[in-house]
């Protein structure tokens, strides 16, 4: 339905493409409670899936533009990735007029991705902000992702994680950390620290079940420690697409298994 929307809102839209490559299936993190302890914690939360799509900004469009995702109540949720972002502000002139004076204020390329990214962001949140209302906080998250070249240093993963939740400052943003073995851990961080976390780059059945035992963990962390948990929200990205392109070159030429591997292991960890 996604794309249908984005084929009827703009022909010419160069993202149809890359939207549907990159498809994931987001799970709610709501494996059965083994303790006392995690069925208290769980009786508290508000368990709900939504539908999600990925997009770049408010200044460059894929699918809908930020505004207009709000009269889109089958969309509750948007993302964005370093790729997205990059394809944005370097084969476009959208981001020309706020990189320029930056530039020439000697800021390096890097300082200059996190304030565009930011502003950016702070924007899908706010247009997103109605939807979190209506929903008290179930609905309406903006998801930015930390850095990729932290995605093995767990310290300042969950360090960059809580930097970017106190910058952005929304309380419907969501810091996307990728499940590596690194991520585990930040992940268990940055929840006790009161961060939402959109868990990313999801592949295996052993990885989720880390992903979801790391998502409690923090949250028992965090009632430990007399905070409140009751709007802490987090989603796993499982993805789908990415185990095919692995998956089917290993394959004999006819196998009728081809473009199977990754709705069966989405099956699988639903």
């Amino acid at each position: 339905t996604a794309l249908q929307r984005c084929a009827s809102a703009s022909e010419a839209c160069s993202w149809r493409k890359s939207c549907a490559s990159c498809a994931c299936v987001l799970l709610t993190l709501s494996p059965t409670p083994a303790s006392p302890t995690r069925r208290q914690l769980w009786s508290g939360l508000i368990q709900r899936s939504a539908a999600h799509t990925r997009t770049p900004n408010s200044r460059a469009t894929c699918c809908f533009d930020v505004p207009r995702k709000q009269s889109y109540r089958a969309t509750s949720r948007t993302s964005a990735n370093p790729t997205i972002f990059n394809n944005a502000i370097a084969k476009t002139n959208d981001y020309d007029s706020a990189l320029t004076p930056l530039a020439w204020a000697g800021w390096d390329a890097e300082k200059i991705f996190w304030q565009l990214a930011i502003e950016d962001i702070k924007a899908a949140c706010d247009a997103f902000a109605p939807l979190y209302e209506e929903s008290n906080g179930g609905d309406g998250f903006v998801s930015l992702e930390v850095s990729p070249y932290l995605a093995h240093d767990t310290e300042a993963t969950a360090a960059q994680a809580q930097q970017l939740w106190a910058r952005v400052k929304r309380p419907n943003l969501m810091v996307k950390i990728p499940a590596t073995k690194a991520g585990i851990p930040a992940i268990r961080k940055a929840i006790a620290a009161g961060v939402n976390v959109n868990v990313t780059l999801i592949f295996s059945l052993a990885r989720y079940a880390e992903v979801m035992d790391a998502y409690l963990s923090g949250l028992e962390d965090r009632a430990a420690a007399g905070h409140p948990i009751d709007h802490i929200a987090s989603v796993a990205s499982f993805f789908v697409s990415r185990v095919d392109s692995k998956i089917d070159p290993k394959l004999p030429d006819g196998s009728d298994l081809k473009g199977k591997a990754a709705i069966a292991n989405a099956k699988l960890a639903y």
